[in-house]
């Protein structure tokens, strides 16, 4: 998925960084691929941090704006900075690459995941990634619709599954966590409240 991504980002590359007099040729590949790596990392970074919902929002194509989208505020805010310190760009700058990349490598990349004839994303593989492979086994495309509008429509509480993002939980490639029984303990499926053996 890592070199799907990166062809986005090539895609939107060619007058923030291909042309870029400020960016030399031979940066041109670090530059891009490093910004596929702060995508992921961001979505990662926000998802971890109790920001699940946003995420699975955001590539549900259900997060609103994108200039205002915490998580795209968070990659940015990421991005920008690292851009600085590994490429020697002033704040101007990195700012004004991401600014003018962002909008249009998250568009389609959400676009082509909610795509039904496209295959080259899919939220099972979104989240492989962005877990390690840690959500193997879980219902993705169920968990995307109970969160966007579908089934559940985000009742429960997505932030205790941001260990999947940080290594606190191990999957045991069995569980379905968009089942629509609820239990008392604010709302969640009882799928997940197995999975901290309560």
């Amino acid at each position: 998925m890592f070199e799907d991504l990166l062809k986005l980002v090539n895609d939107n590359a060619q007058d923030a960084v291909i042309t870029n007099p400020e960016i030399p040729n031979e940066q041109n590949a670090p530059v891009t691929e490093h910004v596929t790596n702060g995508i992921l990392d961001g979505l990662k970074k926000h998802a971890a941090g109790g920001g699940l919902e946003d995420v699975v929002k955001l590539l549900g194509n259900s997060g609103g704006d994108l200039d205002s989208n915490p998580v795209i505020s968070t990659i940015k805010t990421d991005l920008t900075s690292s851009l600085m310190q590994k490429f020697g760009l002033s704040q101007g700058s990195a700012g004004n690459i991401i600014s003018s990349m962002l909008p249009g490598i998250i568009s389609q990349f959400v676009s082509q995941t909610n795509d039904p004839n496209n295959s080259t994303f899919s939220f099972t593989n979104i989240f492989n990634q962005l877990t390690g492979g840690k959500s193997s086994g879980f219902n993705i495309d169920g968990l995307v619709k109970s969160v966007t509008g579908g089934s559940g429509n985000g009742e429960f509480d997505l932030s205790t599954l941001r260990h999947l993002f940080d290594g606190g939980i191990k999957n045991d490639d069995t569980t379905d966590i968009t089942t629509d029984s609820k239990t008392e303990n604010g709302g969640l499926p009882d799928s997940i409240i197995s999975l901290f053996g309560k």
